[in-house]
């Protein structure tokens, strides 16, 4: 009977308070138009390209599921964290920009000519990475707008707009060995509310 009590109460969910959760993409992606069919075409699933090389354009694709934060919860902030490997080339025209994602798509089988649609409606920009560092977006209008149910969440497109040459930071993606570089969001709150259940896809900052 003792052990059949300390299951139950191993599995049950726990509803658990932070300040501070990272949260780590359900999926990630890249595509490239000068390999049209292929997913993920130069560097494999660890890696992650935005810019241009040549005459080709990558874009990555990122999604993480937020489902364990309760509607209508307010955000003080929401910043993805992702780690710069390389630049090929140099810092060029334009700047990087996300947009938001409007339809479900699958890190497996997304390719240049499969991609899904976004929005340009609302959008973010950053000044270009740095190799060997942290590149740090701020998203929390389209974080909050998934949390309030205003924005369906299908997670963010990255692209380079404007660019005249070779400007192509890499990045690691969520598959990269090693888990200290894999990219995560980082969302602040007051009272953000987590079920146990949840633990292998986040990670408490801060407990209250």
């Amino acid at each position: 009977m003792r052990t059949t009590v300390l299951l139950l109460c191993i599995i049950a969910p726990v509803l658990l308070l932070a300040d501070e959760i990272s949260v780590l993409p359900a999926q990630d992606a890249y595509t490239c138009d000068c390999a049209p069919n292929s997913t993920n075409p130069n560097g494999g699933f660890t890696y992650l390209y935005q810019g241009r090389v040549g005459n080709c354009y990558c874009n990555y694709f990122i999604e993480w599921d937020l489902s364990f934060i309760e509607p209508g919860t307010i955000l003080d902030s929401a910043e993805i964290w992702i780690y710069c490997k390389s630049f090929t080339g140099s810092p060029g025209g334009g700047n990087p920009a996300y947009y938001l994602i409007n339809e479900s798509w699958d890190e497996n089988t997304i390719t240049y000519n499969t991609m899904p649609s976004w929005s340009d409606s609302i959008s973010v920009t950053t000044d270009w990475p740095v190799a060997s560092s942290w590149h740090v977006i701020d998203i929390t209008e389209f974080v909050q707008g998934w949390v309030d149910g205003t924005f369906e969440n299908h997670g963010i497109f990255a692209h380079v707009e404007d660019t005249p040459g070779t400007s192509c930071p890499g990045f690691f993606s969520s598959n990269y060995s090693i888990a200290d570089r894999k990219p995560y969001l980082l969302v602040t709150g007051t009272g953000l509310s987590f079920e146990q259940a949840t633990w292998g896809n986040i990670k408490v900052r801060e407990k209250l």
